[in-house]
């Protein structure tokens, strides 16, 4: 044999090795054969494990981190339990998490190749249990319910060691979890052999409690349950003040709310597996009376927070007991900020379910923020009295079958309030208000105003929601009526009480609400006694003081008698009634008053009403008293304003004298600033019209008597018509001047009038709304004189007569037509008698005469004629006031008797004859300076034998024949330049010596005149004649007179040479006229111009 081959020959070394590296070989594959078989068996047990969970448990999706085969059992590692959806939560959230879950009993690798495994026990190790109540009441832990349901005799027995829990109820008004930190759980199953019960004993500590202890049992044939146990220092939290409420039907509890406490308890419960349990599983209360058992417990240190609360309820400390009859709360006791409160409650179960609550507060602080908290129901009707103080409240309630009494008693100790309805401030308010199924009632509730009592008396039922039954106050004495009280009012009292503006001392002698059910008052009654009070109404703002008198208000209507004030030396008697109406306010007022000032109060009182009233009064600046006074005011409903009316009087002591009583009054009207005093009548106003009548008025001497109408129109203006206007002894003073309107009274002041005048007739004014004159006019009257005085300088005396003048006073001005109706007056000594004639005054000109026809529209122009001398006298004249007052006048005066002026015209002897004249006149009246004229006299048939200046000239011709009566004649050409009298030519003529020449002379009555002798008449017109008469003349006497026309000194010179004045002498007696001649109307003018 060769040596290779013997090299794979065995050898007993080589074959032992073989051995052993095959055996090792084979034990390597075999181990790692049994681990990979134990692997895939681990693997397909997990994956069978999680099947079966989740075909017992379809509602939950299981998770099995491993699984692994133990001597005599299945070891669960990492078992998670897991909810697909939960209801509210965004993702699934587990239920159930275990570290280890041991599977105990018949669970090897030959039981399961039989098919004959069994569970026997089942153990948690440190598992977490998480209990939820979903939003639909069910706790989360019924998705764990089997969809299998397992035998009895197929149930493991269960331990869990070092479990916790979480309980989680978030469905409800409170919320809150319990967190259970370390349990221990044994559910032991019955034993077939030995008894049929189910056991259960759990031990637990918890951070909300000290310790648990838990034993129940559960007897399947019977199907009977008992648990007993205990629980030491419970935290009291939300969870359980949830589930606590939920058995009482407590359904205030709010998410705000916050409890705490401890609780000792010791409970013993029995009950009956059925239906019912089956629903109490399902999330639904199971009721108290299917439950047998105790339950006691002492509740200390309890605490409760609201966010509705203004403070917490602290020192909550009650007994809590429970058995098959029901539940009792003993011993109630809490504090509440200042308040003590007591109580008990039960609710019982024994034939049917009844209910009992009794709550006593002691000392309770009432205010704003404590009402605030309050609920709706409660927290509106104690806004509405706006409490403030202290009460004791004592609260009882009782239901059952046939029974539901509630009844609230409410002790004031000194409570202040203000009712929403009347908010007037009372306080230290005591007595008792009781409620008592919703029946109120007031039991001697007495309140305090300002020192004064209010006794309130009250029945109303349902006094929230449908108000029936009645209310009841009075008081003991006054209080005073200010803003306090009258913001108490309604909108509408108090719209119409403010607007009397009161004031004094007000005692409500009765009030009296009736409700029928609607929340305000369907009948209220008021009586209330002013006393000391004042008023001043606003619509009628007339102050009366220490106002007496008795209010009534009757639902609506309102109404006083007899009450009495004073306004100054004025007493009032009032009455009046009103109603207050959706439309508006019905008024009416009756006032009576004597005495009463025409002072400012009444003018703003009576303008209030009408603002045309305010602007009359102050048009008549009135001052005085009135005697008597009645006035009314009236407003209906939809009416904008209140109409007044008024009635006054005022008496005369004796209708001679003019005296009146009391105070006389006074007016000054501004639209002719008159003064009148002593006013006397009756006065009427309605609806802006005014009416005098009788009335009688002085003014120093002067007497006025008048009827008038005023009416005030809306838009402000005004119109009086005085009727019946007759004043007596009236003087033309400055007063009345200055009264007079628009150009008159200067016109008139420049006729100087002195003496007493009568004035008869009617006039009208009206105030307009304009600017440029806001008071128009117009009148007809007649002013006469006995005995009167006219002019300046040339005075017109003892005037006996007068002038009719009638016009209007309107934007353009005034403007008066008259006719001047003069019986007799003296002029310069002369007496013109007879004067007739028209005038005009307007506010450029005044115009007598046939000047008037220019604007009055007469046919016919007619001069101012009279008597004067004999003879007659015309008048035509016109004075134009805006140029420095120019006058242009003419005068005729024709056949007048030439004797009448014998004492102007001589010292101590007398004239005869006949004379006519006229003048035409031009100037300023205001300036003599400016004045310029010519006029004419003649004097026919005269006897000027013993005039002064005739009889000097005698003397120096002591040869001449005297002037014979009616044989000689006189002419006088005159012009006039200022205050001088320009004598152009002077023309004497007698039988047998003849005077021609010419002069001057002024208004002194100083004369200057030349004069010149001729033989006869002077009447030869022949040429021939002429010249002898020429040539003779160098022989005739040159006559000078110097002087004055009382005593003239005269001087001559004998046969003066022919000089100019001699020849105008001449040639004026060849073309001398024959008679007198009157100018002209273009001669006037062009004098005038």
């Amino acid at each position: 044999m060769s040596p290779r081959r013997a090299e794979y020959l065995p050898s007993p070394q080589r074959s032992l090795g073989t051995i052993v590296i095959l055996a090792a070989v084979m034990a390597t594959a075999a181990l790692v054969g049994v681990e990979w078989i134990q692997h895939e068996l681990e693997r397909r047990l997990s994956v069978q494990v999680e099947q079966e969970l989740k075909r017992r448990f379809p509602q939950v999706k299981w998770h099995v981190a491993g699984v692994r085969q133990t001597t005599g059992g299945i070891l669960l590692s990492g078992v998670t339990a897991t909810l697909p959806t939960i209801e509210g939560k965004s993702k699934p959230r587990p239920i159930l998490m275990a570290e280890q879950v041991q599977l105990k009993g018949n669970l090897d690798t030959r039981h399961m190749m039989l098919g004959s495994t069994r569970i026997k026990e089942v153990v948690l190790v440190r598992p977490r249990l998480i209990a939820e109540r979903l939003a639909s009441g069910q706790w989360n832990l019924t998705k764990l319910r089997p969809a299998i349901p397992l035998l009895p005799k197929d149930v493991p027995a269960v331990e869990i060691k070092g479990g916790k829990a979480e309980i989680t109820d978030s469905n409800g008004p409170l919320s809150g979890t319990i967190i259970v930190d370390n349990f221990q759980l044994r559910l032991t199953p019955p034993d077939e052999q030995l008894d049929s019960h189910w056991k259960l004993a759990v031990a637990a500590t918890s951070r909300d409690f000290d310790a648990l202890r838990l034993d129940a049992r559960l007897d399947l044939e019977s199907r009977q349950w008992g648990i007993e146990g205990t629980v030491s220092s419970l935290d009291v939290n939300n969870l359980f003040a949830a589930l606590a409420a939920r058995q009482m039907d407590v359904e205030s509890l709010d998410k705000s709310t916050r409890i705490s406490g401890d609780l000792d308890a010791r409970f013993q419960l029995a009950g009956s597996l059925d239906s019912e349990t089956a629903v109490a599983l399902e999330g639904h209360e199971e009721p108290a009376a299917k439950l047998r058992g105790r339950l006691d417990a002492e509740l200390t240190n309890g605490q409760i927070q609201d966010d509705r609360l203004p403070y917490p309820v602290h020192g909550v400390a009650a007994n809590v007991s429970w058995d098959g009859s029901g539940l009792r709360v003993d011993d109630i006791t809490a504090h509440f900020g200042t308040a003590r409160l007591a109580g008990f409650y039960q609710r019982l179960h024994e034939g049917g379910l009844s209910e009992s609550m009794h709550l006593l507060v002691k000392h309770l602080a009432i205010d704003r923020q404590l009402v605030s908290r309050l609920p709706d129901t409660i927290r509106e009707p104690m806004r509405s009295f706006d409490p403030v103080g202290m009460v004791d409240v004592n609260w009882s309630m009782e239901k059952g079958t046939g029974v539901n009494d509630r009844q609230l008693v409410i002790t004031l100790q000194g409570m202040a309030f203000r009712y929403a309805r009347f908010p007037y401030p009372l306080d230290s308010a005591r007595g008792v208000i009781r409620l008592h199924n919703g029946m109120l009632t007031l039991e001697n509730v007495r309140a305090y105003a300002h020192g004064q009592s209010l006794q309130f008396a009250a029945e109303i039922e349902d006094p929230i929601d449908a108000p029936r039954g009645w209310l009841k106050l009075a008081a003991s004495g006054p209080v005073p009526l200010d803003d306090e009280l009258l913001a108490a009012l309604d909108p509408r009292s108090q719209q119409f009480m403010r607007s009397l503006q009161p004031s004094g001392q007000i005692l409500l002698e009765q009030a009296a609400f009736q409700y029928d059910g609607q929340r305000l008052p369907a009948h209220r009654q008021l009586a209330v006694r002013l006393s000391d009070g004042a008023i001043r109404y606003k619509a009628f703002p007339y102050p009366i003081n220490r106002l007496e008198g008795r209010f009534q208000l009757a639902d609506k209507t309102w109404q006083f008698q007899d009450v009495t004030g004073v306004k100054g030396h004025a007493f009032l008697r009032c009455s009046g009634h009103g109603q207050l109406d959706a439309q508006g306010p019905r008024l009416a007022i009756d006032l009576s008053a004597s005495d009463m000032a025409l002072d400012d109060d009444l003018r703003d009182a009576l303008g209030s009403l009408d603002l045309r009233t305010w602007q009359f009064w102050n048009s008549l600046n009135p001052s005085g008293s009135l005697d008597q006074v009645a006035l009314t005011l009236r407003r209906d409903p939809g009416e904008s304003r209140t109409r007044v009316a008024l009635v006054a009087e005022k008496y005369r002591t004796d209708s001679d004298s003019g005296r009146v009583r009391g105070d006389g009054i006074r007016i000054v009207p501004s639209w002719f600033p008159y003064q009148l005093d002593n006013l006397s009548g009756s006065f009427s106003y309605a609806d802006g019209v005014v009416a005098l009548a009788g009335f009688r008025a002085q003014h120093d001497d002067a007497v006025i008597r008048f009827a008038a109408d005023c009416q005030m129109r809306s838009d402000g203006e005004w119109a009086v018509d005085l009727r019946q206007l007759a004043v007596d002894n009236l003087e033309v003073d400055r007063d009345l001047l200055d009264a007079l309107p628009g150009s008159i009274g200067p016109a008139v002041a420049r006729l100087d009038p002195d003496g007493q005048y009568m004035f008869d007739g009617s006039l009208k004014l009206l105030h307009r709304n304009s600017h440029q004159r806001p008071v128009h006019a117009s009148w007809d009257f007649t002013i006469e004189t006995a005995g009167g005085e006219l002019g300046g300088s040339t005075r017109l005396e003892n005037l006996f007569g007068g002038v009719r003048l009638f016009g209007t006073l309107d934007d353009q001005g005034a403007r008066t037509e008259g006719t001047i109706e003069i019986d007799s007056v003296q002029l310069r000594e002369k007496q013109l008698t007879g004067i007739r004639g028209p005038l005009w005054i307007d506010r450029g000109q005044v115009l007598l005469g046939r000047w008037v026809q220019s604007v009055s529209g007469d046919a016919t122009p007619h001069s101012l004629v009279g008597n004067c001398a004999g003879g007659t006298v015309q008048l035509d004249a016109q004075l134009i006031k805006n140029s420095g007052s120019r006058f242009l006048a003419e005068v005729r005066l024709a056949d007048a008797d030439l004797s009448r002026f014998s004492k102007s015209l001589t010292t101590n002897g007398r004239l005869s004859g006949r004379a006519d004249a006229w003048i035409r006149l031009s100037g300023e009246l205001g300036g003599v300076h400016t004045w310029k004229g010519n006029g004419q006299v003649r004097l026919r048939t005269a006897d000027l034998d013993e005039a002064p200046v005739i009889m000097a000239v005698r003397r120096l011709v002591p040869r001449a024949e005297p002037v014979q009566e009616n044989t000689s004649s006189t002419e006088i050409d005159l012009r006039i330049v200022a205050d001088h009298i320009q004598l152009e030519r002077i023309h004497v003529r007698g039988e047998t010596l003849s005077l021609e020449g010419s002069g001057w002379m002024n208004l002194d009555r100083d004369i200057n005149l030349r004069l010149y002798t001729v033989v006869g008449r002077g009447e030869i017109r022949l040429p021939l004649v002429k010249a002898v008469l020429a040539e003779a003349s160098r022989k005739l006497l040159e006559i000078n007179v110097k002087g004055s026309l009382e005593n003239p000194q005269i001087s001559s010179t004998a046969l003066p040479e022919l000089d100019d004045t001699l020849k105008r002498i001449l040639v004026d007696l060849e073309n001398r006229p024959s008679r007198i001649a009157s100018p002209t109307a273009e001669e006037a003018a062009g004098m005038y111009r």
